[in-house]
């Protein structure tokens, strides 16, 4: 038994597509929110090199 219209099988269409689902699915918010970390991660570990550049570039 279905606990919520959008999960009827019926009516689950006419609140979006199989696709757009899959967007908001447990498994692909979990990995979106791994993606950021992964991603600021990446920002920490390159900042140094990038404080360095900025602190030693020409002005002109």
């Amino acid at each position: 038994m279905a606990s919520h219209v959008i999960d009827m099988i019926m009516m689950k269409n006419n609140f979006g597509t199989e696709a757009m689902r899959g967007v908001w699915s447990e498994d692909n918010r979990l990995q979106k929110h791994l993606d950021v970390e992964a991603a600021l991660a990446l920002a920490e570990r390159v900042r140094p090199a990038w404080n360095n550049i900025v602190n030693h570039r020409k002005e002109e």
